[in-house]
């Protein structure tokens, strides 16, 4: 009963297509709002006001066009910062975000990156961030937990895994990433990446 219902609060999901997993029939601003609306703590001024806060911290307008378009409106950056939005407004302890940048363009990848980061400093967030793409990983995450076939195969610091992989699977993992630039003040997140191989 109670104690699930805030541990559901505690915990928030991004999938990977959120065309999949946010409602066609809602706008954006009754997306955003639903976990509010759902947990009854604020009164209707603070729910919007709480949306409106949300959405510009991810960049997004809080603008009436906007707030009412639809999720086929939208781009698949503009989604996936919805959906964001969504899963950040009743301020989670933990985000588990799946493959998030994975349908993504390159510049849309960075923004969403981005707000990971700036999110997780703001608001103290834990982030367990499922990707197979080690650049994606070496960005956003300073420890990485490279898991083969539902075995852990390699454990570390996510610059070193980057730099000198042991397992082959975090080899493949590395081979396969696109050049990236090196980083510095990484913030402190975790990582699980995940490598079906057959």
């Amino acid at each position: 009963g109670g104690s699930l219902k805030v541990l559901r609060r505690r915990i928030q999901l991004v999938m990977q297509d959120p065309a999949d997993a946010l409602s066609p029939r809602l706008t954006v601003e009754k997306l955003v709002r639903e976990p509010l609306d759902i947990t009854g703590e604020l009164d209707d001024a603070d729910r919007r006001r709480a949306v409106a806060e949300i959405l510009e911290s991810v960049g997004l307008p809080f603008t009436g066009s906007f707030l009412h378009a639809r999720s086929h409106e939208l781009s698949g950056g503009q989604l996936q910062r919805v959906a964001l939005a969504r899963a950040l407004v009743v301020h989670p302890k933990l985000l588990v975000a799946d493959e998030p940048t994975a349908m993504l363009d390159a510049s849309e990848q960075a923004r969403l990156l981005t707000v990971l980061r700036e999110r997780q400093i703001e608001m103290g967030l834990g982030l367990v961030l499922v990707s197979h793409d080690m650049a994606v990983v070496r960005k956003v995450v300073d420890r990485v937990v490279v898991i083969d076939h539902g075995r852990v195969v390699e454990e570390g610091p996510s610059q070193q895994v980057a730099v000198a992989p042991v397992s082959m699977t975090a080899r493949r993992l590395v081979a396969a990433a696109p050049s990236f630039a090196p980083l510095t003040d990484s913030p402190e997140l975790s990582l699980c990446t995940d490598e079906r191989t057959t």
